[in-house]
């Protein structure tokens, strides 16, 4: 729905604005390993976060059929 789509451009533009300044203040000098596990660990956390509304909007659509 349009609520859906605004809340995930909020968040998106949210991380987007924070993003940076943390991996700013966590990279060390030519070293930006931390900040890449900070990604892979954003990554991995959001698909944790979307998997069950991903699963329970497959069985509704699978009910609705």
């Amino acid at each position: 729905s349009g609520r859906v789509v605004v809340l995930g451009l909020a968040v998106q533009a949210t991380g987007m604005a924070i993003g940076p300044a943390i991996a700013g203040m966590i990279v060390e000098e030519n070293d930006y390993s931390s900040v890449e596990m900070l990604g892979m660990g954003c990554f991995i956390g959001s698909l944790l976060f979307i998997i069950p509304f991903l699963i329970q909007l497959s069985r509704v659509r699978t009910e609705n059929k």
